[in-house]
């Protein structure tokens, strides 16, 4: 009866031809370990199919872990470029901003190892500027569109564009 409950035997224990008093004089097919003898040694182990195929779904699993890495570090690498040329290009904007477009066209600099490039392109033509009061005033003023590039170790990092303001003084203003 204990046998009856057991789920595996040794293969020896088989072998030995060992049976209980009671079991001896059964069928086959009324022995319960009778017919697992067989499918106890068949499945030992993975067959070369199975570890293909396992192998198979590891290694898309891999790869897809692997590029989504990939693309984080890149982004990772891109954010921390941007975080730390925000305070150039300002610097930069500002810079073209106070230079006056009538008399400059183009050129470059240079602020803590990042190096500026700038080109300015008329876009309106010159109008008589007004004083606040409605009169005409002293300067004519022109709308230039500013494309800045910014680049790092000869490496172009970024480009940007803005619209600026230029000016030339037309009559000096008298103070009465």
């Amino acid at each position: 009866m204990i046998l009856s409950r057991l789920t595996a035997v040794p293969a020896s224990f088989l072998d030995r031809g060992a049976r209980l008093s009671h079991e001896s004089a059964a069928a086959p097919a009324d022995r319960p370990l009778a017919g697992r003898r067989h499918r106890l040694v068949s499945q030992q182990g993975f067959t070369i199919l199975e570890a293909i195929v396992a192998l198979a779904v590891f290694a898309s699993g891999a790869m897809a872990l692997y590029s989504l890495y990939a693309t984080n570090i890149a982004a990772l690498v891109k954010v921390g470029d941007t975080v730390r040329q925000a305070p150039l290009v300002r610097q930069a904007v500002e810079r073209v901003a106070a230079i006056n477009l009538t008399d400059e066209a183009a050129g470059e600099f240079e602020i803590d190892g990042m190096r500026f490039t700038w080109t300015a392109r008329r876009v309106e033509p010159y109008r008589q500027g007004q004083t606040t009061t409605g009169f005409l005033g002293s300067f004519q003023i022109g709308l230039y569109d500013i494309d800045l590039s910014a680049s790092e170790a000869g490496r172009r990092v970024g480009d940007y564009r803005m619209r600026l303001a230029g000016y030339q003084l037309l009559r000096p203003q008298t103070l009465q």
